[in-house]
């Protein structure tokens, strides 16, 4: 997931996005996620996300799972 996130990344450095609205539609919405909460503060690249009946991946384990 990490790869994904890193080369949303580069395509948004590469086209000089500014306040871009990222949509994750279905399994594409923990791509959107995991680039946002790895690169959305730099450059105020993210303006806003937008979810639609995505599928979220859990990468943590809550006390329940342990």
């Amino acid at each position: 997931m990490d790869h994904y996130a890193s080369d949303i990344a580069l395509l948004i450095e590469y086209l000089e996005l500014k306040s871009a609205i990222h949509i994750g539609p279905f399994t594409e919405g923990g791509e959107v996620d995991r680039h946002v909460a790895r690169y959305g503060q730099s450059r105020k690249r993210v303006a806003k996300t937008v979810l639609s009946n995505a599928v979220e991946l859990f990468m943590l384990k809550n006390k329940a799972q342990r």
